[in-house]
């Protein structure tokens, strides 16, 4: 206990050492917590401040969007100070939901027997994909949070044997809780929804040899996370005048992904992620003029339509392109300057970094076979990230929420025995 307790205690410094930095002799929070590039912040402020959740429009009025998930921004808005989100409480939010994604990873490999389960918190406090996004102000330390905390729930209402067992109230909190996760992970990131409907369906297949058991308690799980999804769809219903159940951005992160200038640049550059995307932002800002005069809704779609038309235009640049995306996805170094030897050798050591783990995680999912169901939510997270961002936009950090995972599945490639710690 006392190693494991010296662990955590270096996670959190390495939490904090990553969030802070030194500025005229003296330590303070990072100047990258109050650069609100997604409007996160903004979001927050007036939420706080004029209890809605939507941005100001030309007379200063708060007018209702949902451009964005809303769980993050409405955790942020209890930050609220003097129409400013402080950096105390993103930095010391951003610690401590780095801190449980630690703690829910050492207690995942501790119930699945994982041999050096104490690495496990360790390798997740110094991945460079969430110490980067531990130091921005997006829901990538949140999201990797709650899927790690939706593993660990998996485990309480997935028995270890296959034999059936009465089921009693605490396994029906476990499910309610269950459900509660998943539907709190659609409302910090929608892409969590796939994850959502299979974690639904491994209920239904597995756990107990009682069907009706399985089914009821598929049911109850679908129930539960609907009902946290449900009142943002009425809210937007009625707001916006459409059952908008993720977001209005998506049409935008669609284009984005598949427009006639990237295309251009994959003919050219193959997988490439040097993107001279000036060409796009031109385009983009003549029709934010245009949007100026439309509806949140009527972008979305008409952003969403463009995407169409040119994946409909180009079939096979669109297949060539979602190969292209899925390699961005999973892309072992990061696409950093080469100008220095510093830069150089910082890819390079992500790089090498990236590529151990990934094939001690693919050994691992050898090792694992037998148990699949108990690891079932690290593998379909795995997949649905991958099928969504081969469409949609793609780079390193759209995989935070599974990255925690793949550290407890690279570890089980060691082998699995009694928990020594």
């Amino acid at each position: 206990m006392q190693r494991v307790a010296i662990f955590f205690l270096l996670v959190a410094a390495i939490r904090c050492i990553a969030l802070l930095q030194v500025a005229d002799g003296q330590l303070e929070w990072r100047d990258s917590l109050q650069v609100d590039n997604d409007s996160y912040l903004r979001l927050a402020i007036n939420l706080a401040e004029a209890g809605v959740y939507g941005f100001e429009d030309t007379s200063g009025s708060v007018t209702a969007t949902a451009f964005r998930p809303p769980l993050y921004p409405w955790v942020l808005s209890f930050g609220v100070r003097d129409r400013s989100v402080t950096s105390l409480w993103i930095g010391m939010l951003h610690i401590g939901l780095g801190m449980w994604t630690a703690c829910m990873a050492y207690l995942i490999a501790r119930q699945l027997q994982i041999r050096w389960l104490w690495l496990a918190p360790l390798l997740i406090a110094i991945d460079p994909v969430l110490l980067r996004a531990s130091q921005a102000v997006m829901t990538e330390t949140l999201a990797a949070a709650l899927s790690m905390t939706t593993w660990w729930l998996w485990l309480k209402i997935q028995p270890v044997s296959d034999e059936s067992a009465p089921e009693t109230w605490p396994r029906y909190a476990w499910l309610v809780a269950f459900g509660g996760i998943l539907g709190a992970s659609i409302l910090a990131r929608p892409t969590f929804a796939p994850w959502t409907l299979l974690s639904v369906i491994g209920i239904a297949f597995f756990g107990c040899k009682c069907w009706k058991r399985r089914l009821t308690n598929g049911l109850v799980v679908a129930l539960v996370a609907g009902a946290f999804v449900v009142p943002w769809t009425l809210r937007n219903w009625q707001l916006l005048g459409k059952p908008v159940w993720a977001t209005t951005h998506g049409g935008y992160t669609l284009y984005l992904a598949n427009n006639p200038f990237l295309y251009d640049h994959f003919r050219e550059s193959g997988p490439n992620r040097d993107w001279d995307a000036t060409e796009f932002h031109a385009e983009q800002a003549e029709l934010n003029e245009k949007f100026r005069l439309g509806t949140e809704i009527g972008n979305d779609d008409a952003l969403s339509q463009k995407a169409l038309k040119t994946i409909r235009s180009e079939p096979a640049m669109f297949a060539t392109s979602c190969i292209y995306r899925l390699g961005w996805f999973w892309a072992a170094w990061p696409n950093l300057p080469s100008h220095s030897a510093a830069s150089m050798a910082a890819k390079w050591a992500i790089g090498a970094w990236y590529v151990g783990w990934f094939g001690l995680a693919i050994a691992g999912l050898i090792q694992v076979r037998s148990t699949l169901r108990l690891w079932l939510p690290a593998f379909t997270l795995a997949i649905t990230l991958s099928a969504i961002h081969s469409v949609y936009w793609s780079n390193m950090r759209m995989r935070s929420p599974v990255a925690p995972m793949v550290y407890v599945v690279a570890l089980a490639a060691f082998g699995r025995g009694r928990d020594r710690s």
